[in-house]
């Protein structure tokens, strides 16, 4: 398997992405990749704490939540040059659920850490608006509160 190196061209597609080291986490941001960090027990904690809530008060419904990392992709095209991992969305209805997670989720929740902070407040922010997310959550842990980025707060 490869990885994408600094000098190769770029933009990168969902097929590229799926053919480097699964050891590492990377996301695909209009065709950019960005390296993740491993999360720390903090977030992993606080991510635990909103999958369980949401677990909870969707079961039954038609809407599912899903914890990453898991691939999301907004199209089922292999050329696609978006891939993200949240650390938390729901999705509803039907979509594609095989490899990775296709379509639109109705919410998103990113839980911010000093590496990814202007990735979420700016790229995926972009990103998300863009598709059609409904709602965007960023979790700042060391502020203990929540920036509710748009939405109708579970309005769907």
């Amino acid at each position: 398997m490869s990885k994408p190196g600094l000098h190769d061209q770029v933009p990168y597609t969902y097929a590229d992405y799926v053919q480097w080291e699964e050891s590492e986490r990377w996301e695909l941001l209009d065709g950019v990749p960005f390296m993740m960090a491993s999360p720390t027990p903090e977030h992993q904690e606080i991510l635990l704490r909103l999958a369980s809530a949401f677990h909870t008060h969707l079961s039954g419904s038609r809407c599912t939540p899903h914890v990453g990392p898991l691939d999301l992709t907004f199209e089922e095209d292999d050329q696609t040059r978006t891939v993200v991992q949240p650390d938390l969305f729901v999705m509803c209805g039907t979509y594609g659920r095989s490899q990775r997670i296709v379509g639109i989720p109705v919410l998103v929740i990113e839980i911010l850490s000093p590496s990814t902070a202007s990735i979420d407040f700016v790229r995926k922010m972009n990103i998300y608006q863009r598709v059609g997310v409904e709602e965007y959550w960023i979790v700042d842990p060391a502020l203990k509160l929540k920036f509710d980025s748009w939405g109708p707060l579970m309005g769907w």
